[in-house]
C-alpha cells in the first residue's frame, strides 16, 4: 500500500507507523492526513534520508557506502530486490 493508496479511500497504516518509528507520530500523522510532500533537504533534515546526492553521484555514493560495511554486489543485489519487493516494483 503506498500513500497514494489515502487518496483511494484506504489508509496506508504500515507506511504510516514506520514514518512515525522515525518521524514522531505527530509530524507522521500530518504528513500522511495531508498528503505533504516533502523535498530533499527535508528529508535529511527530518531524518528520513542521511544526505543528498545528485543523480550522477548516487552508483559512486551506494558503491562507497557497500564498501564501508563490507557489503559485496551479491549483498547489494539481495538487498536492492528486497525493496524492489517491498515497494511492489521491479529492479532490472
Amino acid at each position: 500500500m503506498s500513500i497514494t493508496d489515502w487518496s483511494q479511500g484506504r489508509f496506508p497504516g504500515p507506511l504510516s507507523a514506520e514514518l512515525a518509528e522515525i518521524i514522531g507520530a505527530r509530524r507522521a500523522l500530518d504528513m500522511v492526513m495531508t498528503e505533504e510532500k516533502v523535498d530533499a533537504a527535508e528529508c535529511v533534515r527530518i531524518g528520513l534520508a542521511d544526505e543528498v546526492v545528485p543523480p550522477r553521484d548516487l552508483a559512486k555514493v551506494a558503491n562507497e557506502a557497500a564498501a564501508l560495511t563490507g557489503a559485496g554486489e551479491a549483498a547489494l543485489a539481495a538487498a536492492r530486490g528486497a525493496w524492489a519487493t517491498r515497494l511492489g516494483t521491479r529492479h532490472h
